[in-house]
């Protein structure tokens, strides 16, 4: 006969399993409800300045009615101390927040840094609203001693490029960012080779010389401008690959740190989906990039 004692560890196997595969899961739980991103609303109070819109428009993947913006803020397990702040692009005509945002958060996670997504309020010809907005997130970032971060870089795709690299050229003081990673970027509000859209919304059709000279951030580079790392691709129909190369010549010129990769497929806002052929590429040179500009 069966032996008793047999049949009463037999009896109790599936329920010790039962509750391992409990623990497993409110364990999983618990750790997906630690990572989940924070938001800061960097006006809480009302923005300082207007640029017409009085309430939010959007839907899940961008916005184009950024009445109150804020900061949606990826904590990694590990921190490193370093964070990016996150500028998605739309052609200062939307935000994509997803696609050009909150999409990087898992990878920029899993490499220790912090990754800060702005949902900036768009310029309708009101230039400064934006930038202002890239300071006050930049202000909250180094107050907001909870999240740990020492050292604070901006990152934009294409239109949110051109809001980077404002950043990282016209901000002076502790307010500058430490480095940049700008992907198929605008640069030039120059007609020749601007992204029209993005020239309009920004500055106006009908913009003055001054201000098109303020906003062609090739030629607000100093020796001061921070390390650049750039990606955009040869046949992108969009944003002329021509913006890239006068800003990497104008860091180069400055004596600026500056790495650049062009490939010759990828058109515009391949960003950092899967299905880019030249996403292992891409990403293992800026890992690499950011273990010897940022992580000294």
């Amino acid at each position: 006969s069966e032996d008793p004692q047999r049949k009463l560890i037999a009896h109790k196997q599936p329920m010790k399993h039962f509750f391992t595969i409990l623990f497993i899961a409110l364990l999983a739980a618990s750790c997906q409800k630690e990572q989940q991103p924070i938001v800061v609303h960097l006006w809480p109070e009302g923005a300082p300045s207007d640029n017409g819109y009085t309430q939010e428009e959007g839907d899940e993947r961008h916005c184009w009615g950024v009445f109150d913006p804020t900061l949606t803020v990826y904590l990694p397990e590990q921190p490193s101390g370093q964070a990016i702040l996150c500028c998605p692009g739309g052609g200062y005509v939307d935000v994509w927040y997803g696609t050009e945002g909150n999409n990087y958060g898992e990878w920029m996670t899993g490499q220790g840094i912090t990754l800060c997504v702005l949902q900036y309020r768009l310029p309708r010809e009101h230039h400064d609203v934006p930038l202002s907005d890239v300071r006050e997130a930049i202000r909250i970032m180094k107050g907001r001693e909870d999240l740990g971060i020492k050292h604070i870089g901006v990152m934009g795709c294409s239109a949110g490029g051109h809001l980077a690299s404002t950043a990282a050229t016209h901000l002076t003081g502790e307010l500058r960012p430490e480095f940049q990673i700008l992907f198929y970027p605008v640069i030039t509000m120059d007609l020749s080779f601007t992204h029209r859209d993005s020239h309009d919304r920004l500055i106006g059709k009908n913009a003055s010389q001054e201000l098109v000279d303020l906003y062609s951030n090739d030629k607000q580079v100093t020796p001061d401008t921070p390390p650049a790392f750039i990606v955009a691709a040869s046949d992108d129909f969009l944003v002329p690959v021509k913006n890239s190369l006068v800003y990497y010549q104008a860091l180069v010129d400055n004596h600026v740190s500056a790495t650049m990769h062009l490939y010759p497929t990828g058109g515009h806002g391949f960003g950092i989906g899967d299905n880019y052929i030249y996403k292992a590429d891409w990403s293992q040179e800026l890992n690499d990039w950011l273990n010897v500009v940022i992580k000294k």
